[in-house]
Formats: C-alpha cells, sequence, structure tokens
C-alpha cells in the first residue's frame, strides 16, 4: 500500500486518518455500533439521543437510521462520530436502533428502544 499523504483531522478530540492513494478496494471502516439511547422509550415524534462508536465520519458519511424498523434518516441530525439526534418514528414495541453509513456498512445495536402509542382517554 503506497501511503503518500496522510490527512489528520481531530473532531472532538478524535483523531481520523485518510489516507489518499491506493487504499486498499475492499477498505472500510468499522461497522457502528449503538450503544446507548435516551429516552429508551416513547410515542412518536419524541426527540432521542444516539450515541455510540463509528457513527459515520461527517454528515455525508451518515446515510440511514432505522428505529424499531423504521426509516427516521429523514429527521435525523448527524453531531459527531459518537453522536446522532433524531425523532422516532412509528415503530412499535421494541427494536433495534440502527446507524448505517457508507464506509462501515449497516451497524449494531446493543441497546433498544421501545416504541409505545398512548391513547386519548386511557
Amino acid at each position: 500500500m503506497n501511503r503518500k499523504l496522510i490527512i489528520i483531522k481531530y473532531i472532538f478530540g478524535i483523531e481520523y486518518y485518510y489516507f489518499r492513494y491506493h487504499l486498499k478496494k475492499n477498505y472500510r471502516m468499522p461497522p457502528p455500533l449503538v450503544t446507548g439511547i435516551s429516552p429508551r422509550e416513547g410515542c412518536p415524534g419524541i426527540k432521542i439521543t444516539i450515541r455510540g462508536e463509528n457513527l459515520g465520519i461527517d454528515e455525508k458519511d451518515f446515510i440511514g437510521l432505522k428505529i424499531c424498523g423504521d426509516d427516521c434518516r429523514a429527521t435525523a441530525s448527524w453531531q459527531s462520530p459518537n453522536k446522532i439526534f433524531a425523532y422516532a418514528g412509528n415503530g412499535q414495541g421494541k427494536g433495534d436502533v440502527i446507524v448505517i453509513t457508507k464506509s462501515g456498512g449497516i451497524g449494531t445495536c446493543s441497546v433498544g428502544f421501545y416504541g409505545r402509542v398512548e391513547q386519548a382517554g386511557n
């Protein structure tokens, strides 16, 4: 591998290396891992803070978010490689929070979110 040019980028104290020339074609970042969600349950439309690892190098790298099986990318806001804000969709019951990035692919989740629907009068 020819590493002629290395660009170092600091994001919130984390060091990222970019090799500009001749990366291996199948080189990928580690997949995203969601390690924390706040709150852990809520109704559709509630704001959720998602924390984890490798949640995207930048906003363009962050391409998908599913909460309880519902696509929530349109309401998501990438903050850092370790934090994303989003609004819960209409997914009901307990489900995973899955982040998808260009560099790491489809991620995994070590915690879940419980989507519930409250009905008026009950």
